[in-house]
């Protein structure tokens, strides 16, 4: 064979290879940047040259399973497009398309996670006592890789029902310890642009119960007249820890009594708050709060206003009233 015969052999041999190579198809991937779980990813499969039924276009994916082995999976998609909406972390594969028996290359892209799952914390940890100050704080280590992305954190709790509901917006939620508060919770993180959402593990809160009631009254009741006297009771009922069975004495029990809020008697060991003549300023909302060690317990709201007494009248006020009713007889009378 002639040096200028096989010269023309490998030409024709190359435009063979340059031809098949450019009927292959290729696969396109957009967004073309980094990609992160919650956006769309659309894969486009097209071949120069080739016009063909969406139905004669297949796609195809590798996944890689425990073992490290690659499985081949047919995605149920036809058409030039396929869609990933949205995108997770385990869409990181490898994928291709098939244009009427022409494969073309594989094409890899990872999804990248877009904010760590939240943490649930509660302070203080472990069982609490009924009356405890209690904080839950939903935090996640690892913020929003995506620029201009925002999260949203949510605080369930979960009774005795089994229904979850939302007990705090945002993410701390600080209560003060009550039997009915024990249970399980949970928090929720959710990117406020792309709607991801991610759980956190459930967190189990159990509270020590130290009080059976407590209960504030009034003697000689909520009315009273101006000058009386008034003395409110706080009893409380408390848990023998030990027995199970209840006590009403225990030295180390203290109570405060609270009007409109504001302590009026604090921490005293008197559970009797006595005012010997009520006026005005006594009138309003009284609560009483009993601390028994690290527990406490809030009573129920009573409300002392005062109650009119009988109009007494001295006699300037008896000269003003006569001279009154002289005048309004008199205008009466001239008017007829």
């Amino acid at each position: 064979m002639s040096v200028s015969r096989a010269i023309s052999l490998l030409g024709f041999m190359a435009v063979a290879i340059s031809s098949r190579d450019s009927s292959k198809p290729v696969v396109t991937v957009d967004p073309s940047g980094q990609i992160y779980e919650g956006d769309t990813v659309i894969l486009t499969c097209k071949a120069e040259g080739q016009r063909s039924k969406d139905s004669a276009i297949r796609w195809f994916r590798n996944r890689v399973l425990a073992d490290s082995t690659l499985q081949t999976e047919t995605i149920p998609a036809s058409g030039v497009s396929l869609t990933l909406r949205p995108a997770v972390p385990s869409d990181t594969e490898i994928y291709w398309c098939s244009i009427m028996g022409w494969d073309s290359w594989p094409i890899r892209f990872k999804v990248h996670e877009l904010f760590s799952p939240p943490m649930l914390s509660v302070e203080p940890s472990g069982m609490v006592t009924e009356g405890e100050d209690v904080t839950f704080r939903c935090e996640v280590w690892y913020p929003p890789r995506k620029t201009g992305e925002s999260l949203q954190a949510t605080i369930f709790f979960t009774d005795d029902s089994g229904r979850p509901k939302a007990v705090s917006a945002g993410d701390q939620h600080t209560f003060i310890a009550e039997r009915a508060n024990a249970g399980s919770y949970y928090c929720t993180a959710q990117a406020v642009k792309n709607d991801v959402r991610k759980i956190s593990p459930l967190l189990w809160l159990a509270v020590r119960e130290v009080f059976i009631s407590v209960t504030l009254t009034a003697s000689p009741g909520v009315r009273v007249k101006a000058g009386q006297p008034l003395s409110l009771k706080c009893s409380a009922v408390i848990k023998n820890q030990s027995s199970g069975h209840q006590d009403t004495d225990r030295a180390e029990t203290s109570f405060t009594f609270l009007r409109d809020g504001q302590p009026v008697v604090t921490r005293s060991h008197s559970d009797l708050y006595d005012i010997i003549s009520v006026n005005r300023s006594h009138a309003g909302k009284y609560r009483c709060v009993v601390n028994a060690g690290r527990a406490q317990k809030h009573s129920q709201e009573i409300l002392i206003y005062l109650q009119n007494g009988p109009v007494v009248f001295g006699l300037g006020a008896l000269g003003f009233l006569a001279a009154t009713i002289v005048l309004c007889v008199k205008w009466f009378s001239s008017s007829l």
